[in-house]
């Protein structure tokens, strides 16, 4: 798809209208008890525990940091890490607070179409008609959980399934649990008495729309079971047949612009605050799976609804807490699933762990027969996914020769090579090598990464901020002023590192766009990058003359940019004799300029 500028300014301008009407404190205030300490604002950090306060706010700068675990960034950063949201769902978030209209876009629209039917052969695939705004979808929806809550209690049969699944009370009302009618337009009736277009119905996925105008009800004679985002609004449903011969036995809403099935989970919406305080996430397959763990108390846990992982709920559980435990069942599909989510997930320095139940088992039936410990206690026995995956693909490929064992390894190779982390890819090919019987050194010639990116100068936003490069930026940050003077002598180009060139660019753009820096934070892409200029943000200058301490830091920088020309250019004499002469002279001006610096 071609850039489109106008698309971008109108996010940029949305994004810096939304931090002029909201106060960052105010939002953080709500999950974090916040004191003055200055010009900032102090309190006990919501991503760790901790007994004395390292989280800071910066109201005056719309950002925060905390010294302990080295989280940082804006607001909009904040929900993300704090309530797991995207970016688009942070910022529509923020944007019905602040009282901001954002103006729908096409990607958004796009979602649309699928509601018309698409699943039905004879559904109008039209999209001529009005739009409705994602506010007005949510109403809708919460009219439709309230319609399929309220007949469960007009057809007891469905009382009794929930019963008869070990269900209590409780959690039918608490997860709004529901039925569809067997009428062709028993919810189309009621919406229209609640002043519901049949066309916002359609654009919800909650009707189809067929050739001829004729509508009629997408759930029909099912177990509803609605599904909430992380902020408990209802954005799509799954329906399960309660009879024997239902055709599909599951059915979940299309696809709208509330509900991606690539980014969604069951139960995510009360889970959060468990996964949080644990630390950990148990997936499970299906929602009665959820609910009966749930309701056993055990509430880190998390649905797929039947579907397989994608990247995108691979990084959504990255936000929420390092360890997953899939739990799935224990026959072949089960296996199957689990092998797929360990390629899925193992990429994102996740510490995956796999428990497959016995045969016969789903966590429903085996957390209703043996009890909440008796789960936890597998739990705890869970394997690691190295030996899962590998033991898995040498009982598909067998081990019985050389050629096998080698297919074995070529199985695995893509996998060790999307880890990122070297411990952890060291030790599964440690394993590999362990249980194939062939030497490590083989294993990992295999193995080796391609295009793997040169190690970078700074390991973390401390070694940063300590740097001559963290230094300088620092000065910048503190005092927007200096930056005329500064950039009359050092240029993106002075820099030796790749982050520093591009961060100094960003830097000047939004000096010239604004001299206070107020869109600097918006500007930046990477959640690293806004995390080593929040702790920029957040130390004060100790400097007493700012301008002195700014040529004393742009004097190392030349002295380092020049020092690291001269080693490449001797180094380039070695290898291109026939410009040896232009290299030399190179080497000579750049080290007349270098002695005359260190003057």
């Amino acid at each position: 798809m071609p850039f489109n500028p106008d698309k971008k300014l109108l996010l940029d301008h949305a994004k810096e209208e939304i931090r002029s009407r909201i106060n960052i404190a105010d939002i953080i205030g709500r999950y974090v008890t916040l004191k003055a300490a200055g010009q900032s604002l102090k309190g006990l950090c919501p991503f760790h525990k901790e007994k004395t306060p390292s989280f800071t706010v910066t109201p005056a700068k719309g950002i925060f940091y905390c010294f302990g675990c080295h989280k940082g960034g804006d607001v909009f950063t904040f929900l993300m890490e704090h309530d797991g949201l995207s970016f688009p769902e942070a910022l529509h978030t923020l944007a019905d607070e602040a009282g901001v209209r954002l103006e729908p876009t096409r990607s958004e629209n796009s979602y649309y179409p699928d509601a018309h039917g698409a699943d039905d052969p004879g559904a109008s695939t039209n999209n001529s008609e009005h739009f409705i705004p994602k506010n007005e979808m949510f109403k809708i929806n919460e009219i439709a959980v309230e319609f399929y809550y309220r007949q469960t209690r007009l057809h007891p049969r469905v009382i009794e399934y929930f019963l008869g699944r070990g269900l209590t009370r409780e959690i039918i009302r608490e997860f709004r649990l529901g039925y569809a009618p067997p009428g062709w337009t028993e919810l189309l009736s009621y919406a229209k008495t609640k002043g519901v277009a049949e066309s916002s119905l359609v654009q919800c996925g909650l009707a189809i729309s067929k050739t001829g105008n004729k509508l009629y009800d997408r759930f029909r004679d099912r177990i509803m079971f609605p599904i909430f985002d992380t902020s408990k609004r209802p954005i799509g449903f799954g329906g399960r047949g309660l009879t024997k011969d239902a055709e599909p036995k599951y059915l979940n809403s299309p696809e709208t612009l509330l509900y991606q099935k690539n980014k969604t989970f069951y139960g995510l919406h009360v889970a959060q605050y468990h996964i949080k305080q644990t630390k950990n996430i148990i997936i499970v397959e299906g929602y009665m799976d959820f609910l009966a763990l749930y309701q056993a108390d055990i509430k880190n846990v998390i649905a797929t609804s039947g579907t397989a992982l994608t990247d995108v709920q691979a990084r959504i559980i990255q936000r929420f807490a390092p360890t997953v435990y899939l739990v799935f069942d224990g026959d072949s599909a089960g296996i199957n699933a689990a092998q797929r989510a360990v390629f899925v997930l193992a990429p994102y320095n996740l510490d995956v762990r796999v428990l497959i139940l016995p045969d016969d088992e789903d966590p429903d039936s085996f957390v209703r027969k043996h009890g909440k410990e008796a789960f936890l206690d597998l739990i705890g026995k869970a394997t690691s996914f190295a030996p899962f995956i590998i033991q898995k693909a040498m009982a598909d490929k067998g081990v019985d020769s050389p050629q096998k064992k080698s297919a074995v390894l070529d199985y695995l190779v893509p996998l060790a090579q999307s880890i990122s982390d070297s411990i952890v890819r060291q030790d599964f090919i440690k394993n590999i090598s362990e249980r194939l019987h062939v030497n490590e050194s083989i294993v990992a010639g295999r193995i080796k990464r391609p295009g793997a990116a040169a190690r970078t100068d700074f390991n973390s936003a401390d070694d940063y901020s300590g740097s001559i490069e963290g230094n300088f930026m620092r000065l910048l940050l503190s005092d927007p002023s200096i930056i005329k003077e500064a950039r009359r002598y050092i240029t993106p180009e002075t820099f030796t590192d790749q982050f520093s060139t591009d961060l100094y660019s960003i830097i000047l753009r939004c000096f010239d766009e604004n001299a206070q820096l107020n869109t600097l934070m918006g500007s930046l892409a990477e959640p690293e990058a806004k995390r080593i200029v929040s702790l920029l943000f957040s130390k004060e200058a100790q400097e007493s003359n700012v301008h002195e301490e700014l040529r004393h830091t742009m004097l190392r920088l030349q002295r380092k940019f020049l020092k690291n020309r001269i080693r490449l250019n001797q180094s380039l004499m070695k290898t291109q004799p026939l410009r040896r002469a232009a290299l030399m002279d190179e080497v000579k001006h750049d080290s007349t300029q270098l002695k005359e610096l260190e003057l």
